[in-house]
């Protein structure tokens, strides 16, 4: 019996998280250094995103008024680097 395999989403390289997000390349890098912006995977040399962590990371960052961001309503936050779906 053969198993199935879900099919994954591609992968999003730097360039195109820099587009999304409208910063320079540079300003991802920097923010890996410091340990903020997207989560990232590092395959080899290379750095790849997830799609639905540039999503939640997007999300995260919604401001509703002057206040504080508010996570979605379907999602929690861990800490100010991390969201998870419930």
């Amino acid at each position: 019996m053969t198993q199935q395999i879900e099919p994954l989403e591609p992968l999003l390289k730097e360039k195109q998280v820099a587009g999304i997000l409208n910063v320079s390349q540079s300003a991802l890098r920097q923010w890996r250094r410091q340990g903020v912006g997207p989560p990232y995977l590092k395959i080899g040399e290379a750095v790849r995103y997830r799609q639905n962590a540039v999503r939640a990371y997007i999300e995260m960052r919604a401001r509703y008024g002057s206040g504080p961001s508010v996570p979605h309503k379907n999602e929690i936050v861990i800490s100010d680097k991390f969201v998870a779906e419930v």
